[in-house]
């Protein structure tokens, strides 16, 4: 019997160096994106986060700045 394959992490996108509107609005990309069923059913299998830049150098990336892409306006930690 094969071993069960290990947990998948979430995948992370780091959005550019942007002003706080352009990062809220690739945010709402996102989140329109992951309205599709396919991008849906993928979500899912693999939780996909966003954080700002700022964010992660200001708090660290173990912080809870991670958006999830289903819900941005949620703050997650990374072992969300």
């Amino acid at each position: 019997m094969a071993a069960p394959l290990p947990t998948l992490p979430p995948a992370a996108i780091r959005p550019g160096r942007h002003r706080p509107t352009g990062i809220a609005t690739r945010l709402r990309a996102l989140h329109a994106a992951s309205e599709d069923p396919a991008v849906a059913n993928l979500l899912r299998t693999v939780p996909i986060l966003a954080a700002p830049l700022t964010d992660l150098l200001h708090h660290g990336p173990a912080a809870p700045v991670w958006r999830p892409v289903h819900d941005p306006d949620m703050r997650v930690s990374w072992m969300h």
